[in-house]
């Protein structure tokens, strides 16, 4: 074998070229797959499964356009390295970048990085269930004329998304009085607790998560908590979601406090946001 035929063979442009048609082959096998786990006259699903082929397609793209874009510099290195080991006798022209060009040069790669990664979290983040959760809430709030304040992801968002909607009261207050509520309906509610395990709830450990809540914001807030306090409160506490009806605590009540629902809008779990009418 010729030293320009094995130079061609590692060229690192074909083998980059030659894997990127294999995976559009194996993509295009999965996507068939995933086409056919679409049940007929599910629309639901269908779309589910159309917006997953879309992301998959794109990110390949892009992933495939950034390989691409780096291949130049790996290939110069490559070559390098081979006219070494071969001991090619050509003349080199002597060439030499300054420090400062080499600065640049790393720079604009890193910036060229940078813009490609940020184009695949969009293009992740476009077909994501949490874009998706985050664009059917924005409807149902438009079309409710309802204006969303976030709150911060620290383990009191229920209670502080409360606490924005009724004056006087602080995450600390909420916390006491879902607590004392728990304690007095004890009876009632501990058959619907369960612990850590998934076990029923015992009253030790009942009284322990009540301390807890009162305390510490670790313990979230959920249903339980929701309906505690729309009774304390004297308020109907309703809860918008993107998926599933709106839930209603304390229909009995008049004043209503609205929170927005997320299941999928941190990696750490569940949200609440406050949520208040457009004022015009």
């Amino acid at each position: 074998m010729s030293d320009s035929e094995e130079c061609r063979e590692e060229n690192p442009l074909e083998v980059i070229k030659s894997r990127h048609r294999k995976e559009k082959k194996e993509l295009q096998g999965q996507i068939q797959g995933l086409k056919k786990s679409s049940t007929k006259g599910d629309k639901k699903k269908r779309k589910e499964v159309l917006e997953e082929i879309a992301s998959l397609e794109k990110n390949l793209e892009l992933r495939h356009e950034k390989e691409l874009k780096d291949v130049p510099q790996t290939s110069t290195k490559k070559a390098e390295d081979k006219s070494e080991e071969i001991g090619s006798s050509l003349p080199q022209a002597p060439h030499r970048l300054s420090k400062a060009q080499k600065r640049r040069n790393e720079k604009e790669r890193k910036e060229r990085d940078r813009e490609i990664e940020i184009r695949l979290a969009g293009e992740r983040n476009k077909f994501g269930v949490r874009q998706v959760e985050m664009d059917k809430l924005g409807s149902i709030m438009k079309e409710r004329g309802l204006l969303l304040k976030e709150m911060p992801a620290d383990g009191d968002c229920m209670f502080s998304a409360i606490a924005d909607q009724v004056p006087g009261q602080t995450v600390k207050s909420l916390r006491g009085s879902a607590a004392l509520r728990l304690r007095e309906t004890a009876d009632d509610i501990l058959p619907f607790m369960s612990n850590k395990e998934g076990e029923p709830m015992s009253m030790e450990e009942f009284q322990d998560y009540c301390s807890r809540l009162e305390s510490r914001s670790d313990v979230w807030g959920g249903q339980i908590e929701l309906n505690a306090l729309a009774t304390v409160l004297k308020k109907q506490i309703e809860v918008i979601q993107a998926e599933g009806a709106i839930v209603t605590l304390g229909e009995e009540f008049g004043d209503r406090i609205t929170l927005a629902y997320y299941r999928h809008m941190y990696g750490l779990g569940e949200h609440y946001n406050s949520v208040k009418k457009i004022v015009e």
